[in-house]
């Protein structure tokens, strides 16, 4: 009987292991704040929907994902629904989730354990902006202590084996922006009385300490925490896929659906990063925490080759489930397999798609031949060509003068690549007045920065003020396009790296994407694959300038890696301007020219080498046709730097 028994006791205890390791989550956002607030609206409701959509793609359950939107999100209800939902449903073990998007706020420190005198928090759909004495002094505010202290109970029910992933889509400083595209999730106006903020100690708002919620002790869940911008930063939301999410939001949803299952907090943050530094050179994501912890405890799941149909519209017309936010792309062709194929190559499809409209998460697929029901729904759906869409930039103009705002819109309007719009666009021209005196077209970015400065002459001549700004937008569409060209390959595995001086003469990875201009740095390309690779690096300054660094001057077909070795530049100097500046490394079968374009007299090459030179030729940007790539063209991957004096 004793054989037996232990049998028992330990299928038992191996079915408790496997019962007790679940996923849940907390999604909070308030976007509709009531005028009297005096808070600006937000769309952070959206940021709760494209969360829990991808959380189910990452097999949480519907019933362990809770959600409060709006009027629901109020203070005591946030605490309440920690403690219900989470804290009291979680077993030891598992893995929980607590999301916010909204407003953040700094508030009077109200038990001395900020270094500035003041708390972070985060600001309920009832918490009126500005102090009015015995009337509104942040009561309604949900403190980073009260938070903290709420999330330490859950970490105690989640015991050591578990963890705690907190993710913030807001932020406690804010600043005014031009830029009419996003709105910023924060304020620089201080929950306190007058008296108070004028004793604050002058600190830099860097120097804010939040409550360390990531204490680690042994009774204690391991605690990683996201935000989506540093302390001095506004979050910031921006319009993708025809919807408006938070940029950090979105950026996280994102880089999850397509982490490897082994990857690290810190190797997602580094992702979350560049995926924001695309949208904004404005806003950095920080962890602190457990940042060396596998994701999800190991639990992410890896994105498939393939995707499964969805719903059947008719024999011609499908839904599957991948949208924009997966590479389904409007405009891209999709191949449709037997459920049996694995292997695509040399295999016929039973029938050809195009994708004529894309979601975030799903796409409606017209289909070349008919297929049958049982076809249809049994089959794999392979992206066969992806659509990377058309090199253009949406742009508004405001100027005083109706007039010239009028002849400004019908030159520019006759650029295939800009689009005018009265709503959010990339791009905004605004008068202003210089401290000289001198009146001025200043050309904005989506995120409030100016990108360009031309002089308002007395003498008007808007086919010249044209023609100097459509090329200053090109090249913004064109660095833009290249920024945020992204693709991956199975057979080839190509890493950049920044290798910089000590001063002595000796180089080692650069492990922050601060560099300091003048200092000594070289290039360096690895291939970790077992398969050899021809590569290519470019370089996308911040003022929207493009370098062709390998091959240079040299034939492309010098620059050819085996499997397990690498290529290390010569040693220069980073030079002018400050900003965000962005390496492509390029890495394919063949040996990619840069001098290829479509109209090119020397050959068709291949569809990675057609599309880049196409892009990068002087006249890209007077066409307005859609760019893109058959799978596996090849692997194009990012390298950012942040350029500092």
């Amino acid at each position: 009987m004793k054989k037996p028994t232990a049998i028992f006791i330990l299928i038992l205890c191996l079915y408790q292991t496997i019962a007790q390791t679940t996923n849940h989550a907390l999604l909070v956002s308030v976007g509709d704040y009531p005028e009297y607030t005096g808070w600006a609206k937000l769309k952070a409701v959206n940021d709760t929907w494209l969360m829990r959509n991808t959380l189910l793609l990452q097999g949480f359950q519907a019933n362990n994902i809770h959600t409060l939107v709006d009027a629901e999100v109020t203070r005591q209800r946030i605490l309440e629904a920690i403690y219900q939902q989470l804290t009291l449903r979680v077993r030891p073990g598992d893995v929980a989730i607590f999301h916010f998007s909204g407003h953040g706020q700094q508030v009077q420190d109200d038990n001395g354990d900020e270094i500035d005198g003041l708390d972070e928090a985060l600001v309920p759909y009832n918490s009126p902006m500005r102090f009015e004495a015995g009337i509104n002094y942040g009561q309604y505010l949900l403190r980073d202590d009260e938070l903290g202290e709420a999330l330490r109970m859950l970490r105690e029910r989640l015991g050591p084996n578990g963890h705690l992933l907190v993710l913030l889509d807001a932020c406690h400083s804010g600043t005014a922006t031009r830029g009419p595209a996003i709105a910023a999730r924060g304020t620089n106006i201080i929950m306190a009385a007058p008296d108070y903020i004028n004793n604050l100690q002058e600190k830099a708002q860097d120097a804010t300490v939040a409550s360390d919620w990531s204490v680690a002790e042994a009774k204690l869940a391991p605690l990683v925490v996201l935000s989506g911008s540093s302390p001095n930063q506004s979050s910031y939301e921006y319009r993708d896929y025809q919807q408006t999410y938070g940029i950090f939001s979105h950026a996280f949803s994102k880089t999850l659906s397509n982490l490897p299952p082994d990857a690290s907090y810190r190797s997602m943050l580094a992702a979350i990063r560049q995926e924001v530094a695309f949208r904004t050179s404005i806003q950095t994501p920080l962890g602190e925490g457990a940042m060396d912890m596998v994701v999800l405890g190991g639990g992410v799941q890896p994105r498939d080759q393939y995707f499964t149909v969805k719903r059947v519209l008719s024999s011609h017309t499908i839904q599957i489930e991948a949208g924009a936010l997966q590479g389904c792309t409007q405009g891209s062709t999709v191949a449709l397999y037997p459920p049996n194929i694995t292997d695509t190559l040399g295999v016929s499809p039973l029938s050809m798609g195009f994708v004529h409209a894309s979601g975030t998460f799903e796409s409606e697929i017209s289909l070349e031949n008919p297929l049958t029901l049982a076809q249809i729904q049994t089959a794999k759906v392979f992206i066969r060509e992806q659509n990377y869409g058309a090199l253009r930039a949406t742009l508004t103009i405001r100027l005083q003068d109706k007039t010239r705002q009028a002849q400004l819109e019908q030159v520019l309007s006759s650029y295939p690549f800009i689009v005018l719009t009265n709503t959010a666009a990339d791009l905004t021209i605004e008068e202003n007045i210089e401290h000289t005196g001198q009146r001025m077209l200043i050309l904005y970015k989506h995120d409030g920065m100016p990108l360009s400065r031309f002089p308002l002459d007395y003498y008007w001549d808007s086919s010249s003020k044209g023609r100097q700004l459509a090329s200053t937008i090109a090249d913004y569409a064109r660095a833009d396009f290249l920024r945020r060209l992204e693709t991956d390959s199975p057979h080839i595995q190509a890493t950049l790296r920044v290798l910089v001086s000590d001063g002595q003469g000796n180089y080692s990875p650069l492990s922050d994407r601060l560099v300091r201009l003048g200092e000594s740095i070289k290039l360096e390309v690895i291939n970790r694959g077992n398969k050899p690779f021809y590569f290519s690096i470019l370089d996308i300054q911040p003022n929207n300038k493009i370098n062709k660094i390998v091959p240079g001057l040299r034939p492309a077909a010098d620059f050819y890696l085996r499997p397990f070795t690498y290529w290390r530049s010569d040693a220069f100097n980073i030079g002018e301007p400050e900003g965000m500046e962005v390496l492509k490394v390029i890495a394919s079968s063949q040996p990619v020219e840069f001098n290829f374009s479509r109209s090119s007299s020397q050959g068709a090459g291949t569809p990675l080498a057609v599309l880049l030179g196409s892009l990068l030729s002087e006249d890209s940007a007077s066409r307005s046709a859609a760019q893109s790539l058959p799978a596996d063209s090849g692997h194009i991957s990012s390298l950012i730097l942040q350029i500092v004096r």
